[in-house]
């Protein structure tokens, strides 16, 4: 590897200052990567996604997580009083074919949320 030199420290105004903050927000990068990367005339790519936006969405998915199980536990909550009411065998079926197509329905959300959640965390843990 390359021995590394060290550079002098550079003055900068207010507004070019700021600029280099932007940079360093838009590309999630440190200023060290940043520069080194303006040195060598590299392609930037802004990253797919804003790291505070991508943060906002991890906990915007995280409360739907929680309202996904919440769905559950009162689905399970409204089979578990009908199965103590005692229901008529005509309607205890076609309640049971209903609430197990909730409780599906409802782990197949959970599951993608959680996909969904697992995606971002990793995409915004890249940098």
């Amino acid at each position: 590897m390359a021995r590394q030199n060290s550079i002098p420290s550079i003055r900068l105004d207010d507004l070019e200052e700021n600029k280099l903050m932007q940079l360093m927000e838009q590309y999630n990068m440190k200023k060290t990567e940043l520069v080194r990367s303006l040195i060598m005339n590299a392609k930037l790519k802004p990253p797919l996604i804003d790291k505070t936006v991508g943060m906002q969405m991890l906990e915007d998915i995280r409360k739907v997580g929680t309202e996904v199980n919440r769905m559950g536990v009162n689905i399970n909550q409204i089979a578990k009083h009908l199965n103590q009411q005692g229901l008529k065998d005509e309607h205890a079926e076609r309640l049971n074919n209903t609430l197990f197509q909730m409780v599906k329905e409802q782990q197949d959300l959970k599951e993608e949320v959680n996909k969904v959640w697992q995606q971002l965390s990793t995409l915004l843990a890249k940098k």
